[in-house]
């Protein structure tokens, strides 16, 4: 029984672990948008508002884990920790990237939300977890 025990980690691991996918899962959202227009990598400058806006959405999608997780009284699954970060981060991040994008241009706009919520979503989400091995259950597993 003492192998299958897990206990709750802090708030801030979370919030970190977030932050961290967040950052990362941004890259994913940069080559699409290469992808889309290989001249904007001339002006990465008007990508750095994306890197910090990922880093937000990554420390929300963090706390938004967390929070589901102490609610439900356990450690929710892979799959439906990316499932409720990619709808979180397109929440956030849907309402910058259209003040970002013209209002005339939806067909745009929509695109680029879902590929940074998919993109931030799910590496922010495989990242941020509510519990953890102990590290009596690391020793035991490693004997």
């Amino acid at each position: 029984m003492a192998e299958n025990y897990r206990h709750p980690i802090s708030v801030w691991g979370s919030l970190a672990r977030g932050a961290v996918g967040g950052f990362f899962g941004v890259f994913i959202f940069f080559g699409y948008a290469v992808y889309k227009n290989p001249y904007g990598i001339m002006n990465l400058g008007s990508f750095l508002p994306f890197v910090w806006i990922a880093i937000v959405t990554g420390l929300v999608v963090g706390a938004t884990v967390w929070l589901c997780g102490r609610f439900r009284g356990k450690s929710l699954g892979v799959l439906l920790r990316v499932a409720v970060s990619v709808v979180v981060s397109f929440i956030v991040a849907a309402p910058y990237l259209y003040l970002r994008e013209h209002p005339d241009n939806v067909e745009r706009w929509w695109k680029y939300s879902v590929v940074f919520g998919l993109g931030v979503g799910s590496i922010a989400g495989l990242l941020s977890y509510t519990t953890n091995r102990s590290k009596t259950d690391v020793k035991a597993a490693s004997v």
